[in-house]
């Protein structure tokens, strides 16, 4: 079992496209972990779902204020969540929010995100990657974007991405 005592990160984040399963698999990966946690004093802590609370426009119609503000508080809940709890699982990572930045054309913005990924990528002790080719739930919810181009480029920008900061890649995995 990991314990937040250890020198590597405690965050398990789940990340990729709108539509991929994420906070799903997230949730299923949490009670796994809270029911073997049962067995020590191990604590665990599910983060999901921040970009649903943001006051402003998502997706497609998202504005620099919005993607700053989704972006705060992802980091802040990771922080909060790492300092307190054994085990970590999200179903995002702030690099999801940084591929969605550059997807709505905000460069200068989502290279500074990209700066504070950096120094804050030790706080991920695994990085799961679900794609749209192998996860089939994007379906209308009323606040997802199921627009197949759009989560195409999300997509494929996260992959740019994650070469970029020079994350190995495995069969869904990106060790950090």
């Amino acid at each position: 079992m990991y314990s937040k005592k250890n020198d590597l990160g405690n965050i398990i984040a789940f990340s990729g496209a709108q539509g991929t399963g994420k906070t799903t698999a997230a949730g299923r990966l949490a009670e796994v972990y809270q029911t073997a946690t049962k067995l020590s004093d191990a604590t665990v802590c599910l983060i999901t779902d921040v970009e649903r609370q943001c006051p402003y426009p998502i997706n497609q119609e998202t504005t620099h204020k919005a993607q700053q503000w989704i972006f705060n508080k992802q980091m802040a809940a990771e922080i909060t969540a790492a300092a307190e709890y054994d085990v970590v699982v999200t179903d995002r990572t702030l690099m999801d929010v940084i591929a969605y930045s550059f997807a709505a054309g905000f460069r200068a913005q989502a290279d500074d995100m990209l700066q504070v990924w950096r120094r804050h990528a030790s706080y991920y002790r695994r990085i799961v990657f679900r794609s749209i080719a192998t996860n089939h739930w994007n379906v209308e919810d009323g606040c997802r974007d199921t627009d197949a181009i759009f989560r195409a480029r999300i997509e494929a920008t996260l992959y740019e991405l994650y070469r970029y900061v020079g994350m190995t890649t495995q069969p869904q995995f990106f060790e950090v």
